[in-house]
């Protein structure tokens, strides 16, 4: 028998998750996916900054006995970037174009992320 969890399954973008495995009668656990190398049968890892969304598998192998293998695998949803934040501005604030004053402040445009 084995678990494998993320807490929270839904993070916002640069977020944090808690990774949590269990396995019983288990000799050997190791990670693939969006994380790697041995596990514990049973443990927590958090799992930091993730700005896409990320697959975390456990698999477990059972080595006596003939042996035997189970896999528990848990997705974390990520929140797309925010957009960026883009300031303009103009030195100096009036230009004459044509004769006719064109005035320029601090602008603040959001975008789309693309």
């Amino acid at each position: 028998m084995r678990t494998s969890t993320a807490i929270p399954a839904k993070i916002s973008y640069n977020g944090s998750t808690t990774l949590c495995g269990n396995s019983l009668n288990a000799d050997i656990c190791r990670a693939s996916g969006n994380w790697f190398g041995s596990k514990g049968r049973s443990g927590m890892q958090t799992v930091k900054q993730l700005n896409r969304g990320s697959h975390f598998i456990l698999t477990c192998t059972i080595a006596r006995g003939g042996g035997g293998e189970g896999v528990a695998a848990a997705e974390v949803r990520v929140d797309p970037a925010p957009p960026p934040m883009v300031t303009l501005s103009a030195s100096p604030p009036e230009v004459v174009i044509n004769g006719q004053p064109l005035y320029a402040g601090q602008v603040h445009i959001p975008t789309a992320a693309s």
